[in-house]
């Protein structure tokens, strides 16, 4: 099948979070199967072209926003052996974007990108058997597609949507579509937020789809419940029959203590848990020295790998690292920041660690270095207050570092308590979201280390689970062919 994959972000040249991991994770595993996925994402001034290897020549074609005619263009390039393309325009509008998001036009510029790529679809008289659409940013292709698929080339394509967080719907009004020519009379109430007085773009997504989709079954039924749709849920037990959760999967082949070469030491489940407690040691030891932190061996290492943001349990994990010498434990936190009030907090917080020798906040992105957080560490913390999926706790597991987790959403499909009679279980689960509830499962988890036979056990069983592409992309590939 050709599948043609829509998107604002793709790992390893345009990530923010685990959007462009699902992306690449999805095509490289549609690629092995042997399908052939062609990822479009804009051509943002932040790609390092570096990462590109040349594969094809640049199409161009004519787009139509501002009421004027406007040359566009799609160049195709390999990443990690996926094919993709990147769309810009001849007046430079997404390479001048120097972030992916946070510039204040991101309507804009995902409504001109939604419009481009139906209208390059169309130029250059592609038949795909899927367009799969994935996030707000794109939810109003399909509407688009069909729209202006005036000779009914695109009959046959089967359209899926995938919304990997309802939080964020693509709120916008009348005036956002006109600014790049998409005229929102043209679509009746499709757009029409069904609780608000603007239009909502992931609503048109749930209806003009064939299918839709979002990161994991319990996000779904939260989603379904009404738990978690944020308005939408009417509009979404309209389309029950045609919506479900499919959990996202990691791909091995980066997230792998195996393979991994951004470690000091390499290790796999198979070489038993001593030779694994060791490798991980050894890497805590290298990390220790090289962000400043005094080397204890003796004391619990936890870690955290997040968004600073509300969603991931922000103020929990504030409180819980503070009371880092309380615990008598040793931490890091690896954290992008959104906000300037988050980020005095966690910047003191990392004063007050380095002072105590118990810790270090770094508030960035650096995929290099979370590889390193992940092997280090003991324990990982993910006290998310939602969460559709949830990769980390996932590539926690492959590392040997168990988790502690709120029960929610996709954390709840992935992550079982060892206090359950459970052959899978794999870390620690708590409710309730506030710190005691936290706190009780951060406890538990101490006294686990103690107890090395348990330990050891969890620790190998977390490592061996299979949390691939393979079974959720075969579920894809059933609803693509359906």
């Amino acid at each position: 099948m050709q599948i043609i994959q829509v998107a604002s972000e793709l790992t390893p040249i345009a990530k923010v979070g685990g959007l462009g991991d699902v992306l690449m994770g999805l095509s490289r595993e549609l690629e092995w199967k042997g399908h052939d996925p062609l990822v479009i994402i804009p051509f943002y001034g932040v790609i390092n072209a570096d990462q590109l290897k040349e594969d094809g020549r640049k199409e161009w074609f004519e787009t139509f926003p501002y009421g004027k005619s406007l040359k566009a263009s799609i160049s195709f390039y390999r990443v990690n052996g996926i094919r993709i393309g990147l769309l810009d325009t001849e007046d430079g509008y997404f390479r001048k974007r120097r972030t992916i998001y946070g510039d204040g036009d991101e309507i804009t510029c995902f409504i001109l990108f939604a419009r481009a790529v139906a209208e390059w679809i169309l130029a250059t008289q592609r038949s795909p058997d899927v367009i799969h659409a994935h996030d707000w940013q794109t939810a109003l292709l399909p509407a688009l597609c069909r729209l202006y698929d005036h000779e009914k080339r695109l009959a046959k394509v089967r359209y899926l949507f995938t919304v990997h967080n309802f939080e964020y719907q693509g709120f916008c009004h009348g005036h956002d579509l006109e600014r790049v020519g998409v005229h929102p009379d043209s679509f009746g109430t499709l757009l029409q937020d069904p609780e608000r007085s603007c239009l909502n773009l992931v609503k048109a997504g749930l209806l003009s789809a064939d299918y839709t989709t979002t990161v994991s079954p319990t996000y779904a039924h939260e989603v379904v419940e009404g738990i978690e749709a944020r308005g939408l849920k009417t509009i979404v037990h309209s389309i029950q029959d045609r919506f479900e959760g499919i959990l996202n999967g990691v791909d091995y082949s980066y997230w792998n203590p195996e393979v991994d070469h951004f470690l000091v030491e390499r290790y796999a489940a198979h070489q038993g848990a001593r030779v694994v407690l060791e490798a991980k040691r050894n890497n805590r030891e290298v990390l220790s020295h090289q962000i400043g932190i005094p080397f204890r061996p003796e004391k619990p290492f936890i870690a955290s790998v997040t968004r600073l943001v509300y969603q991931k349990g922000v103020d929990l994990l504030h409180n819980l690292f503070s009371r880092a010498e309380e615990f008598d434990i040793q931490g890091i936190l690896l954290g992008s920041v959104p906000d300037p009030r988050t980020e005095r907090l966690f910047a003191e917080l990392d004063t007050k660690l380095r002072s105590e020798g118990r810790g270090a906040i770094f508030l960035m992105s650096d995929e290099p270095f979370a590889h390193r957080v992940y092997a280090a560490a003991d324990l990982f913390v993910v006290p998310s207050i939602f969460e559709p999926c949830g990769l980390t706790q996932l590539i926690a597991l492959k590392y040997g570092t168990t988790p502690i987790v709120r029960h929610t959403g996709g954390l709840a499909d992935t992550i079982i308590d060892i206090d359950t009679p459970s052959a899978s279980a794999n870390g620690f689960c708590f409710d309730s979201p506030d710190d005691t509830s936290l706190n009780e499962a951060f406890c538990r988890a101490l006294k686990h280390l103690r107890e090395p036979v348990v330990r050891e056990e969890v620790m190998l069983r977390g490592m061996l689970q299979d949390f691939s592409w393979h079974k959720p992309c075969n579920r894809y590939i059933s609803l693509y062919q359906s």
